[in-house]
């Protein structure tokens, strides 16, 4: 979930400014469905993109032997060479063999033919993945259909070799963009964009420019930017309205999917890496991420499950995470339970007698209101209806309340999953933890001193 708060603005100096500069608009030329290459996709992430003439007459073991001599990829075939047998020490499976698949119709297809046998000039994007199918592979084009490849090259416009010019317009999307190590191609971000620190001290100093809100982004705005490429959210219906206004305009958009679960974040994550041309920097990110959660986990161990609610608000109709949500996901992969995960939306709003029924064990509240002191803390708890405190949460002392920072760190389905991971896994086995350090014990509030609390975290912001 992010912030809906909406703040609409109209300006006859931005008017002025954008017709201005509305000779240099479509000045870069669109670069979807143009880029040729081949992507290696090695499976959990780990995926090379590189950009290669398809040349006529060229088959598919061919395009394959080009892409990993430039890579430095050893390359293993089979003595006929139609097969795969390894790149660069990855085996072919029984269950996940190596496989030629084309982009055809916005989706990976599976090449029935022999690589042998197949001339790559009849496309312009391939794909060895080891994968049984097309659904093991990265997306190859973005939530709107157009590829997402070629636009960067370690930060450089392909185009015109200059610095990239982004605008993000979710602080989600902003976070994967540093984290990918774009931080200073950024010019504008949406309003809730405040992490880490360097955007907003890029927006204090004006090298980066306040776009709009999350739900109403400007138009004007983000045009006199003269971007190079704008990120936007399928999760939200104007980003989606907004990607299509631009791209008319001749302005690039890369529209990320809705996160419905932790694989959707790291494709998130690979595909913002991958447009701004820093291929490694993303995987090395989505490695971090997983090397923190693998630890945590690991210390969690085989902990009985424990029913956890999580709510975005104190009041009779709460909104909820249902399944289909990281917050679901990690929740699981700590030893706890949603216990609305039998609710296959997203986020869900939900009365508080089926709450009061699931008879959550753990209660974790994201509050819009800052919650720094033990006393703001117990006024909250104090004030919570009888429904509340009839659960064994409230009975057992074990809700716990996310502000500021630590609201935002749970509310961005981003780079930062490790720490919240860490961070709800303390909070559902804290047991687990104190076993393994006596001082690792957190309270029950969080606020934006909440890193102090992370112990066991690969650094994603590189």
């Amino acid at each position: 979930m992010e912030p809906t708060k909406v703040k609409l603005t109209a300006s006859i100096i931005i008017a002025v400014l954008i017709i201005a500069a509305l000779p240099f608009i479509g000045t870069t030329s669109m670069a979807e469905d143009d880029k040729e290459g081949l992507v290696i996709d090695f499976g959990y992430w780990d995926i090379t993109w590189t950009e290669t003439p398809l040349q006529d007459g060229m088959n598919g073991i061919e395009l394959l032997e080009e892409v990993c001599s430039i890579n430095n990829y050893e390359l293993i075939l089979s003595s006929d060479r139609s097969k795969v047998i390894s790149i660069n020490g990855q085996e072919s499976l029984p269950d996940r063999p190596w496989t030629l698949f084309s982009l055809q119709e916005k989706q990976w297809v599976k090449v029935e033919a022999s690589p042998l046998e197949v001339n790559v000039s009849d496309y312009t994007l391939l794909a060895w993945g080891r994968a049984s199918d097309s659904e093991d592979l990265i997306p190859g084009v973005d939530a709107t259909g157009f590829e997402y490849y070629g636009y960067g090259r370690n930060g450089a416009s392909t185009v015109t070799g200059n610095q990239l010019r982004i605008v993000s317009l979710s602080p989600t999307i902003t976070e994967m963009i540093v984290a990918a190590g774009g931080a200073e191609l950024l010019v504008g971000t949406d309003l809730y964009s405040n992490y880490p620190d360097e955007i907003v001290e890029g927006q204090n100093s004006g090298d980066i420019e306040i776009v709009g809100g999350y739900t109403d982004p400007n138009y004007e705005k983000i045009v006199g930017l003269a971007p190079d490429l704008v990120f936007c959210d399928k999760g939200v219906g104007s980003h989606t309205h907004m990607a299509d206004k631009l791209r008319k305009s001749g302005i690039n958009c890369v529209v990320l999917y809705d996160t419905t679960g932790m694989d959707m974040v790291y494709n998130n994550l690979w595909i913002v890496s991958s447009a701004l041309g820093y291929n490694e920097t993303g995987n090395k990110v989505i490695s971090y991420i997983n090397n923190t959660i693998d630890t945590v986990t690991g210390i969690v161990g085989n902990e009985p499950d424990r029913k956890t609610f999580i709510s975005l608000s104190t009041n009779n109709a709460p909104y909820t995470s249902g399944k289909s949500t990281y917050i679901s996901d990690i929740i699981s992969m700590v030893g706890g339970k949603n216990v609305f995960d039998d609710q296959s939306q997203t986020w869900v709003q939900v009365g508080i007698e089926a709450m009061h029924s699931k008879q959550p064990e753990v209660i974790i509240l994201i509050s819009e209101t800052y919650v720094g002191t033990q006393e703001e803390y117990d006024k909250i708890i104090s004030g919570l209806n009888d429904i509340w405190k009839d659960t064994p949460a409230y009975k057992n002392g074990e809700i716990y309340i996310f502000s500021g920072k630590a609201g935002d760190l749970l509310s961005r389905s981003g780079p930062r999953l490790g720490e919240a991971t860490e961070l709800i896994a303390k909070i559902i086995h804290p047991d687990q933890f104190i076993k393994k350090n006596s001082q690792d014990v957190v309270p029950k509030f969080f606020g934006d001193d909440y890193k102090q609390f992370l112990k066991y975290q690969y650094e994603v912001f590189i």
